[in-house]
């Protein structure tokens, strides 16, 4: 493989998920190309810049600041351009909208002519709340589905997260055909082995559920309660735990007091180490009606608790049904419920479950994975196009 030299570019408002992916990443990118990554950010964001900055230093990845004022003044747009075309990069590699619409607007304007792309995660949060991943009429009807556009048809490439989510960006037209890609994310785990963190698995008759995830409507809390609900009926003493929090929450407490559950379930908010909390437990239920990728499927693997969700996008395409966790029928209540009083009477196939999630995710979901899939889609995207 020809060594190809790429840049990242990223506007820093703040430590997310987009910011913390980078962080791991590129890391392990630096062992398949060149790497290089450029944070820009307002002044109030020059602290998390930096550390940022820092973080990536230590780990041997070069790193160039570029402050600014007006996010899309003309002085900002030009240091872009002057630093991108002074680097002799082959690619750009531009992530999230500030990023993307930079590198758009200079692409459009002629002022940069290298190969730029972007790394899709999803769409605006509003419209998947509402809608999924479903392609509504609604969509072209709003200014951001034609900025998106505008912004995604003037780059060269696209990274996808999942199968379902390219599919959305191709069926509503906001991307070019031929020029995407699917790659799932990676993980970062320990180099820990499977036998050395092995869980002990056992008959359960107090199941302890968690759900974690932000407290949305789409994540499907209520379906939780109703499973608790189906469940407590066999085994009186089950809990239901989440992690999380979110504008849906009160409306969930509203219906744990409708199905009398209060002193059966438990509001945890956020915590730092998430890890450290799930491997508590015994049983994940995710009952999202979509996601983009599904990070916590993954969670869940690493804390070795099996999981059960419904067989929708992108939940389907991580989880292997009966092998890596359990799918029940879209938005059924009760086989969901019915799923997961399999696991608990049944050792083996938690064992099972927690076996196969884990070489899942050294396998396939692992960082080493992911940065040599980048690394083969760079090349490929860095050889010369006949334009016809």
């Amino acid at each position: 493989m020809n060594q190809v030299r790429i840049l990242h570019i990223i506007n820093i408002g703040g430590f997310g998920g987009a910011e913390k992916l980078l962080t791991q990443l590129l890391p392990a990118l630096a062992d398949f190309v060149e790497t290089e990554c450029l944070l820009c950010f307002r002044q109030e964001n020059s602290t998390v810049a930096e550390q940022i900055g820092k973080d990536l230093t230590e780990r041997d990845i070069r790193v160039h600041l570029i402050p600014y004022k007006k996010a899309f003044g003309i002085k900002h747009l030009r240091n872009v351009q002057r630093f991108v075309k002074s680097g002799n990069y082959s690619i750009v590699h531009s992530h999230l909208q500030y990023a993307n619409l930079w590198m758009a607007i200079l692409r459009k304007t002629r002022q940069l002519k290298i190969t730029v792309l972007t790394t899709l995660h999803g769409y605006r949060d509003s419209y998947q709340n509402t809608y999924g991943l479903l392609v509504n009429k609604h969509i072209f009807r709003t200014s951001y589905y034609w900025i998106t556009r505008f912004i995604l048809r003037n780059l060269d490439g696209y990274i996808f997260i999942s199968n379902c989510l390219g599919s959305f960006f191709i069926k509503a037209r906001l991307v070019k055909k031929g020029v995407g890609r699917v790659i799932h994310h990676g993980y970062s785990v320990s180099n820990t082995t499977n036998d050395e963190l092995t869980k002990t698995t056992k008959v359960i008759t107090a199941p302890r559920i968690v759900l974690p995830g932000r407290i949305i409507k789409l994540k499907g809390h209520i379906y939780a309660l109703g499973v608790l609900d189906i469940v407590r009926q066999k085994y009186p003493e089950a809990t239901l735990h989440f992690f999380g929090d979110g504008p849906f929450k009160q409306q969930v407490l509203q219906e744990v007091s409708s199905l009398q559950l209060t002193s059966s379930v438990f509001f945890h908010g956020y915590v730092h180490e998430l890890l450290d909390e799930l491997r508590e437990y015994d049983i994940a239920v995710v009952p999202s009606f979509y996601e983009s990728f599904g990070m916590v499927f993954l969670d869940c693997f690493a804390a070795r608790v099996p999981v059960v969700a419904f067989d929708l996008p992108a939940g389907n395409e991580i989880i292997e049904d009966g092998c890596t966790g359990l799918l029940a029928k879209p938005f059924d209540t009760e086989d969901l419920a019915q799923k997961v009083m399999q696991l608990c009477e049944d050792a083996q196939l938690q064992d099972k479950l927690i076996k196969n999630g884990w070489e899942a995710l050294h396998d396939h979901f692992s960082m080493n994975r992911m940065a040599a899939d980048y690394a083969e889609y760079y090349q490929n995207m860095s050889q010369p196009m006949i334009v016809v």
